[in-house]
């Protein structure tokens, strides 16, 4: 818990510091929200993690998002009103709404495995190590992150011109490729003086799990183009009908691997899940922007 307490703040204000690196100035809104949404996580946890330990901190992970995100839509209708734009705001608000219930079962698909290890496992040092390896492993793509909203607007300013939209599209999955196959292949390689370096030989019982965890955010940022393609140009339907299939893909996959092979199964759930995501992402994106409509 002490470790948590120093990681977590010090990884979301990297990740702040990113976001500013990175951020344009037609992202203010954009930028405030990811600014408040991780203010807000911390303090979530700060608050949480003692009282309820490991939960606090995966309820801060779902509770967050939501309620952050529900903020960010208001406010825009209130501005796209204020500014004279004609908008049905119900319009808005469904978009926010399948927008908002992505992401939330998004969370839910990458934390299911450490809910599934706690009921299976009685070993809490272990279920510890494995949380603070997805944790690392989940905070690699941070990087990429940063490119992918800087991006963002470009995205949905090029909804009417799908030829524009599959340019960056693919620009995006070279950047994704390009900054995170050499981040995971290092973190692959150091994975035990990682662990060593930043926790403790403890933890060195995660090292196997963490070098399996490692390829989840490699594919994870490759579904990050393909979710905010599908949002980005008015679909975020799409991304939350593909999330759910992940998510039943996940829950059956841990179901099946956490009690043969421990975090291993753990870990191979998630990124067996992120793979089952990308194929079936990739045969709607397909339909959706690649095949020439009639």
């Amino acid at each position: 818990l002490e470790i948590l307490v120093f990681v977590i703040p010090f990884l979301t204000f990297c990740d702040l510091a990113v976001h500013y690196i990175w951020g344009r100035a037609e992202m203010k809104l954009k930028a405030a929200y990811d600014i408040l949404i991780k203010i807000g996580y911390a303090l979530l946890v700060a608050a949480l993690i003692f009282p309820f330990r490991l939960r606090g901190v995966i309820a801060a992970k779902l509770v967050n998002p939501v309620v952050w995100t529900i903020v960010l839509f208001v406010v825009v209708a209130a501005r796209l009103q204020g500014d004279g734009q004609h908008i049905e705001r119900s319009r808005l608000y469904r978009f926010g709404l399948f927008a908002c219930l992505a992401d939330l079962a998004n969370a839910l698909v990458r934390n299911f495995d450490i809910i599934a290890l706690s009921f299976f496992m009685g070993d809490a040092a272990l279920v510890g190590a494995y949380r603070v390896a997805a944790l690392l492993a989940v905070n690699l793509d941070i990087a990429f992150e940063a490119v992918v909203h800087t991006y963002y607007p470009d995205i949905s300013r090029s909804t009417h011109d799908r030829a524009a939209t599959r340019r960056l599209f693919w620009r995006l999955v070279a950047w994704a490729l390009l900054i995170m196959v050499p981040v995971c292949a290092l973190a692959f390689a150091l994975a035990p003086i990682i662990l060593k370096l930043l926790f403790g030989s403890d933890y060195l019982a995660a090292s196997g799990a963490f070098r399996i965890l490692v390829f989840a955010p490699l594919i994870y940022a490759v579904l990050r183009v393909f979710g905010n393609t599908f949002t980005g140009t008015g679909r975020p339907d799409i991304s939350l009908a593909i999330v759910l299939i992940a998510g039943s893909t996940n829950i059956a996959l841990n179901l099946l691997l956490i009690p043969k092979l421990g975090i291993s199964g753990a870990a191979m759930a998630l990124v067996l899940t992120h793979a089952v995501n990308l194929a079936v992402s990739s045969v709607i994106m397909h339909r959706y922007l690649f095949r020439e409509r009639r």
